[in-house]
């Protein structure tokens, strides 16, 4: 199923002012992991996460599919021959790991706790 799309911004709070003002979103959840500064806002069935790292440039997007059973994606997906590329983390109530496809694009697998 899918979850949310990832938008890594240089500024969060200017980005959560275009997606609320201008697009109509409203914010969910508001937090700071690790290095990062994080907003989701939703609209209908549509969640956007926005982060802004704190000490590196932005990298771009990633997409999130919510899984009942994490580490049995994890098995399945090695089982296949593709390395995690960054993760597991605990964070927000949710579990989750991040894989890279072929272009390069950051794939997301979350479960909630």
């Amino acid at each position: 199923m899918f979850h949310h799309v990832g938008i890594e911004v240089f500024d969060v709070k200017q980005a959560e002012r275009f997606y609320v003002s201008i697009l109509g979103f409203s914010v969910v959840r508001r937090l700071e992991w690790a290095d990062e500064r994080i907003v989701f806002l939703t609209k209908a069935e549509c969640t956007i996460e926005l982060v802004q790292p704190k000490d590196r440039r932005p990298q771009g997007v990633h997409f999130a599919i919510e899984v009942q059973d994490l580490t049995a994606k994890i098995q399945e997906i090695k089982n296949r021959g593709l390395s995690i590329y960054e993760g597991p983390y605990s964070v927000a109530g949710l579990e989750v790991v991040y894989y890279q496809g072929p272009n390069k694009e950051i794939i997301e697998f979350v479960q909630r706790l």
